[in-house]
């Protein structure tokens, strides 16, 4: 008997569970390589977000994405508050945003239309310097009775990320 001698049950269980080690670590570090998920929560709506910081997830976005899950979206956080603008390039999903000021509350909601690929989409700007853009289903915020002026409340890490 030698000792790397396995029973057929042993063989099996050391097999399952390395496979299952290695889909922890493949979901784990390739997943979502440029975002974070966060959970958020307006007027009593929870939401979970994906946070994009960097200068690429910014500017990646929804692109390319079919579909958005319910009471899902994607924040977006910039360095300082600045005027931002948006549009819909290869952006798949009708989609509301709601920009935000450093301290949480909601100064603008517009609705965003989805690319038709025959003109440029149109463009979406804040009128006034923000902290974050709230992209969600269009729809989402109606439903919620969600409106400018509310506060929109989230965990001390997200206000804790530094932009880039």
């Amino acid at each position: 008997m030698g000792l790397f001698q396995f029973s057929n049950i042993n063989r099996k269980v050391y097999t399952s569970l390395f496979f299952i080690s290695f889909a922890v670590i493949l979901f784990t570090f390739i997943e979502r390589p440029y975002s974070h998920r966060y959970f958020m929560v307006i007027r009593g709506a929870s939401l979970e977000v994906e946070v994009m910081s960097s200068p690429y997830a910014r500017q990646k976005g929804l692109m390319g994405r079919q579909f958005l899950e319910s009471n899902h979206g994607m924040l977006f956080v910039f360095p300082q508050e600045e005027r931002v603008t948006f549009w819909m390039k290869n952006t798949l999903i009708p989609l509301d945003i709601a920009f935000m000021d450093h301290t949480g509350k909601i100064t603008q909601i517009e609705h965003m239309v989805p690319e038709n690929w025959t003109v440029k989409p149109p463009e979406v700007r804040s009128r006034e310097k923000v902290k974050y853009a709230l992209e969600v289903n269009q729809g989402w915020f109606e439903k919620n009775q969600i409106k400018p002026g509310d506060i929109v409340h989230s965990s001390r890490t997200i206000l804790r990320i530094q932009p880039e």
